[in-house]
C-alpha cells in the first residue's frame, strides 16, 4: 500500500486478499445460517439487565411466576420481597427467619416459602399470609403444584410433607434417613425425594408408596418434569441418574464432579445438571448428551423453562442463558456470587438473586436474551387423516429476535445467493492468479 498526495492507492494483492476474506466470511455465515435453521446468533458478551433492585441484604433465593409477571426474592434480612416485571416493589413480608427456598404456583396465585428453622409458609399474590406449618427441623427446598393446591417439603427428621396452602397437613411419609431434596411434579401426580443414605423414593399424590431405588451415595438434588415422566437425581459421588415415572433407570451419567444443581424441562424432553467445576450437561430423555457447556465457576443454581430454555448462575457472578439447542445467548457479569436463578415457564422473564444485595431481571418477551420457544398448535385432523389423529403430538418452534451482526439488523436475506457471490470471488481470484 502506498500514499500519494493524501490518497491511498491499494495494491491489487491487498485488494484480492480483502475480497477473499469477505468471501470466506460470507460462506461461513451461510453455513452457520444453514446449521441453525435460518438464524445466526452472535454471543452478547455483556447483556445489560432490564432492571436491578437493591434489597439491601444478600439475596438467597428467587422464583418467578409462569407468565413472568410476579417475581419473589428471599433475603437474609428474613424478608420476602415481591416485584412486578417492571421492577416495582409490590410488597414485603417479614418471615421471622431467613427464607431458604421459594416456589410460585403456575398461575401465580400462591407463594410457598421454606423458612430456616423448620417452617413452611404460604402467601397469596398480594403478600397476605395464608398458612404457616411447622415441622420443627431444618427443611429442604419447597415446591408447589401448578394449581397451588399442594406444597411439598422434605425435612431432616426423615419426613416428606404435603401441605395445603392454608397450612394444614395433607399427609406425611416417614423415610429411613434425612431428606436431602424433595419435589412434586407440576401436575401433582408424583413426589420424588432423595435421602442422605442415597435412597430415592417416589410417592403418589396421596402419599402412597410407589417405588424406592438406591443411587449408591448421598443425594444432592432431585428434579422432575411437569407430568413426572422424567426424573433426575444427583449424588455426591458425581453421578446424574435418570429414571422414568415407574422407577426404571434410563441412564446413569458419571461427571466425576459434585453436581450442585438440576433441572428438567416441563415437556420432559431434557434434563440439566450443573457441576462444581462449572460444567453444564444437557441430557435427553433417553440419557444421551444433547450439549455441554463449560462456565467460569461452580454452578450454584439452574432453572429451565417449559420448552428447555436454560439459565444458570455461578459462584463467579455470571448469569448464563442457553437456547433449547444449547447455544449460549446470554452472558452477564454481576459483582459477586449468583445464589439463585429462575426463568418463567414461557421463557419471557429471567431473574437472578445475588450476593451483592440485588435482584437482576432480564425481560425476554422479545427473545433478545434467549430465543423464545413457543408451542405450535397440533394440526386438526381432516377426514382423510382422522384415523391417525390419536398419534399426533404437539410440536414447538423457536420465535427469535435475530442477534445478527450487531449494527446490521435484519441480515437474513437470501444467504444462498451471498454464498454464491463468495464462491465467485474466490474462483475469480484463482483465475486471476493463472
Amino acid at each position: 500500500m502506498t500514499v500519494k498526495g493524501g490518497n491511498i492507492a491499494i495494491s491489487k494483492g491487498i485488494k484480492f486478499r480483502t475480497l477473499y476474506t469477505i468471501a470466506l466470511m460470507i460462506i461461513s455465515m451461510s453455513v452457520a445460517q444453514w446449521i441453525f435453521g435460518g438464524q445466526v446468533y452472535a454471543l452478547q458478551n455483556t447483556v445489560s439487565p432490564t432492571w436491578k433492585f437493591n434489597i439491601g441484604s444478600e439475596v438467597r433465593t428467587t422464583a418467578v411466576s409462569g407468565n413472568g409477571e410476579l417475581i419473589v426474592a428471599g433475603a437474609i434480612d428474613k424478608k420476602i420481597y415481591a416485584l412486578d416485571r417492571s421492577g416495582t416493589k409490590l410488597w414485603e413480608y417479614q418471615a421471622g427467619d431467613t427464607p431458604e427456598s421459594l416456589a410460585i404456583s403456575g398461575d401465580g396465585s400462591t407463594i410457598a416459602a421454606g423458612i430456616h428453622g423448620g417452617h413452611v409458609i404460604s402467601l397469596d399474590k398480594d403478600g397476605k399470609l395464608l398458612g404457616d406449618y411447622s415441622v420443627g427441623e431444618y427443611m429442604t427446598d419447597v415446591s408447589i403444584t401448578n394449581s397451588g393446591n399442594t406444597i411439598v417439603a422434605g425435612s431432616w427428621n426423615n419426613n416428606i410433607y404435603a401441605i395445603t396452602p392454608t397450612g394444614q397437613s395433607q399427609w406425611f411419609y416417614k423415610t429411613d434417613d434425612w431428606i436431602k431434596a424433595a419435589i412434586v411434579s407440576g401436575d401433582g401426580g408424583i413426589i420424588i425425594s432423595g435421602g442422605k443414605n442415597g435412597n430415592v423414593t417416589a410417592l403418589d399424590r396421596r402419599g402412597g408408596y410407589l417405588w424406592n431405588r438406591s443411587a449408591g451415595s448421598e443425594i444432592n438434588d432431585v428434579s422432575v418434569s411437569l407430568k413426572g415422566d422424567l426424573i433426575i437425581v444427583s449424588t455426591q459421588s458425581g453421578n446424574a441418574i435418570l429414571y422414568n415415572r415407574q422407577g426404571k433407570t434410563i441412564k446413569e451419567f458419571p461427571t466425576n464432579e459434585n453436581i450442585n444443581a438440576l433441572g428438567v424441562g416441563g415437556d420432559g424432553k431434557m434434563a440439566i445438571a450443573g457441576t462444581s467445576n462449572g460444567v453444564i450437561y444437557a441430557l435427553s430423555k433417553t440419557g444421551t448428551t444433547l450439549w455441554k457447556s463449560e462456565l467460569s465457576g461452580p454452578i450454584k443454581s439452574i432453572s429451565i423453562s417449559g420448552f428447555d430454555m436454560t439459565v444458570a448462575g455461578d459462584s463467579n457472578g455470571i448469569v448464563s442463558g442457553f437456547d433449547d439447542g444449547g447455544n449460549k445467548t446470554l452472558n452477564y457479569q454481576a459483582e459477586t456470587t449468583i445464589n439463585s436463578v429462575a426463568i418463567a415457564n414461557n421463557g419471557e422473564m429471567i431473574v437472578a438473586g445475588c450476593g451483592d444485595y440485588r435482584v437482576y431481571a432480564f425481560d425476554n418477551r422479545n427473545g433478545s436474551m434467549i430465543p423464545l420457544v413457543t408451542p405450535t398448535p397440533t394440526p386438526q385432523p381432516t377426514t382423510a387423516n382422522a384415523t391417525n389423529a390419536t398419534n399426533s403430538t404437539p410440536t414447538h418452534n423457536r420465535t427469535h429476535t435475530p442477534l445478527l451482526l450487531h449494527g446490521i439488523p435484519g441480515f437474513t436475506g437470501d444467504i444462498a445467493f451471498l454464498a454464491l457471490i463468495g464462491v465467485a470471488i474466490i474462483a475469480g481470484r484463482k483465475v486471476r492468479r493463472r
